[in-house]
C-alpha cells in the first residue's frame, strides 16, 4: 500500500494550519482603528474599553465581552458579526469588519486571549488634530533643483521612469 499520498497530505495541510495570533501584532492595531474611537480612555462607550486587552476583558456595562478560549460565547464576537438582535452591529455608524479580521480575533480569543501584562493603552486621535509635519526634501543631484522637481525626481526614480 502505497502511504506517499497520505504523508504528503498530512504535511501539505499542517502547512495550512495557521499560526499563532500576535495580539500586539494582529489584535491591538485591528481593535485601535476600528473600537477605540468610542472604547477608548476618555469617554468608553457602555464603560468598555478596548484600548487594552485587560480593559476587553474585564468587559463593560453588560459585563464581559470576551470569554477566553470561547470565541462563539463572546460578546464581542457576536457584536462584530451583528448576531444580536437587541444590539447594533459593531462598530456601530461605521464600515463593519471583515470576515478575515473577525477570524483573526475569534482565533486570538479561541487561543486564550493573550496580552502583554504592560501594554499600554491605545490612543485615538482624530486626523485634524494631528499637527501636519514637514516631509523632508529628497537629495536633488544639483543644488538648484527646485523643491518640487526634488520630490518629481525622486518619485520617478523609485518608480525607475526616465524624466521627459
Amino acid at each position: 500500500m502505497n502511504r506517499l499520498p497520505l504523508a504528503a497530505t498530512f504535511v501539505f495541510s499542517a502547512g495550512l494550519a495557521s499560526a499563532a495570533v500576535d495580539y500586539t501584532k494582529d489584535i491591538k492595531p485591528l481593535l485601535a482603528t476600528s473600537c477605540v474611537q468610542c472604547h477608548g480612555e476618555s469617554q468608553p462607550k457602555a464603560d468598555l474599553r478596548l484600548d487594552t486587552a485587560s480593559g476587553a476583558l474585564k468587559g463593560g456595562g453588560k459585563g464581559p465581552v470576551i470569554v477566553a478560549g470561547k470565541s462563539t460565547d463572546s460578546l464581542l464576537v457576536k457584536l462584530l458579526q451583528g448576531a444580536r438582535d437587541d444590539l447594533p452591529q459593531m462598530p456601530f455608524k461605521r464600515n463593519p469588519l471583515n470576515a478575515e479580521q473577525v477570524a483573526v480575533i475569534k482565533q486570538w480569543i479561541d487561543e486564550g486571549a493573550k496580552a502583554p501584562a504592560t501594554e499600554e493603552p491605545s490612543k485615538w486621535t482624530h486626523w485634524a488634530f494631528i499637527k501636519p509635519a514637514k516631509a523632508p526634501l529628497p537629495k536633488a543631484s544639483d543644488p538648484q533643483t527646485n523643491p518640487i522637481d526634488a520630490f518629481i525626481n525622486a518619485r520617478l526614480a523609485k518608480e525607475s521612469i526616465e524624466p521627459s
